[in-house]
């Protein structure tokens, strides 16, 4: 099993660049690309680049 198997559906997902924490992310919100992510766990705000692993659907 992989390690992003509940990380499944047609849903993007950021892992915070602080936190490690997950949270669902636009593909709009992705491509801009300069408009900042906000992690609803730790409350850092960063860039979709400084994300530390970003899974797409598929």
């Amino acid at each position: 099993m992989s390690q992003f198997s509940e990380k499944r559906g047609n849903t993007i997902w950021a892992q915070c660049a602080g936190c490690q924490g997950w949270l669902p992310v636009s593909a709009a919100l992705l491509a801009a690309k300069t408009v900042a992510l906000h992690c609803p766990h730790c409350q850092k705000s960063f860039l979709p680049e400084q994300a530390q692993q970003v899974v797409r659907p598929g």
